[in-house]
């Protein structure tokens, strides 16, 4: 066997074992998530990335790519219930922000949606 072969078999056993059970529903409690549990997570990538001997992505980069494809299927289904919320501004380039008057509503899903969308325009 490759050592090649290798590398990429224990990359994708962490993608499909580690990753997916780390990334479940990412995108409704990592905005929220305390710093410590940010850290003892990122721990364990750090780990898997010593096992397979090769970079991973970090979990705040998986969360802006989950985001990103959440608000994509989103904005594409005008039947969505959340649809109303990606509204575009006058240019036509960006998403309109909502406006959240607490700490808690701008680190929840829709406004990180919307600012993913716009730093991927």
């Amino acid at each position: 066997m490759s050592p090649l072969f290798e590398v990429y078999s224990k990359i994708l056993k962490y993608t499909c074992t580690i990753e997916s059970i780390l990334t479940g529903n990412i995108t409704v409690w990592f905005g929220n998530s305390t710093k410590q549990d940010r850290q003892a997570l990122q721990r364990v990538v750090r780990s898997a990335e010593r096992i397979t001997h090769s970079e991973l992505p970090d979990l705040q980069t998986i969360y802006y790519k989950w985001c990103q494809t959440k608000a994509r299927k989103i904005v594409k289904d005008p039947t969505h219930p959340n649809n109303r919320l990606f509204s575009l501004l006058r240019s036509g380039r960006r998403f309109r922000s909502l406006k959240a008057k607490t700490e808690r509503l701008k680190r929840s899903f829709f406004p990180q949606a919307i600012r993913a969308l716009n730093q991927g325009n």
